[in-house]
C-alpha cells in the first residue's frame, strides 16, 4: 500500500529498528499490537529497562520473529516490492488508455493525499482522467498538486455521467460506491492491492 507513502508518513521503522534505537536511551519494548491503520501499523509499548511494573509480553517476541521471517531486510524483497509497483503502474494506465479509445467517461472520486500520491506515481492528468469530485468545500474549486486535476463538487456526477469512477482512498470504497450509486449507475475501478473493476 505505497500511496500511503507521503509527507506524513515519510519513513518506516520495523519492530527490530526501533528496539535498537530505543536501547540506546535504556528503553525497551513490552508489548506490540497489531493495528489497522494505512494497511497495518503496529503500536508499541515500552518502558524504561529497570522498570519491573510491566512484562515483556508475547506479543513482541511473536512479531519480531515475523519480520525476520518475512525477509523484509533483504534486497530482493525490496526489489520485487518494486516490480510490483510498476506492474500496478502499467495496468493503470493501460486500462485508462483502453477506455479513452473507447470514448469512455472517466473521473475520480476524492482528494485525498493518498490518492495524489497515486496519480503522481502514475503521471495521471486530464488527458486520461477528466477530474476529480470531493466533500470538502475547502478543496472544491483548487486543483490537485502535481496531476493538476481540477477537484470539483460532488454533483459534478449526476451532471456529467461517468461511465467509471476510479476510487483514491480505496479504504472507504464500500461507502463510496454506495453513496455514488444512489445518484449514478457507473462502474467502479479501485487500483490497491491490485486493479479491480466493480459493478
Amino acid at each position: 500500500q505505497f500511496d500511503t507513502i507521503y509527507h506524513e508518513h515519510f519513513s518506516y521503522l520495523s519492530l527490530h529498528s526501533t528496539s535498537k534505537i530505543l536501547k540506546k536511551f535504556n528503553l525497551t519494548i513490552f508489548k506490540v499490537k497489531e493495528i489497522k491503520t494505512h494497511g497495518g501499523s503496529l503500536r508499541i509499548y515500552i518502558k524504561q529497562k529497570q522498570c519491573k511494573k510491566f512484562k515483556v509480553e508475547n506479543s513482541y517476541s511473536k512479531i519480531f520473529k515475523q519480520e525476520k521471517k518475512s525477509k523484509i531486510f533483504k534486497k530482493e524483497v525490496i526489489e520485487n516490492f518494486s516490480l510490483k509497483l510498476e506492474k500496478i503502474k502499467k495496468n493503470f494506465i493501460n486500462l485508462l488508455l483502453d477506455l479513452k479509445l473507447k470514448k469512455k467517461k472517466v473521473i475520480a472520486y476524492g482528494a485525498a493525499a493518498k490518492g495524489n500520491t497515486f496519480l503522481n506515481y502514475c503521471n495521471i492528468s486530464e488527458n486520461l482522467i477528466n477530474f476529480v469530485v470531493d466533500k470538502n468545500p475547502a478543496k472544491i474549486g483548487k486543483f490537485l498538486p502535481g496531476s493538476h486535476l481540477p477537484i470539483l463538487p460532488i454533483n459534478e456526477l449526476s451532471k456529467f455521467k461517468p461511465d467509471y469512477v476510479v476510487i483514491l482512498p480505496w479504504n472507504i470504497k464500500n461507502e463510496i460506491i454506495k453513496e455514488v450509486k444512489k445518484k449514478i449507475k457507473t462502474k467502479f475501478i479501485t487500483t490497491i492491492p491490485k486493479l479491480k473493476i466493480y459493478n
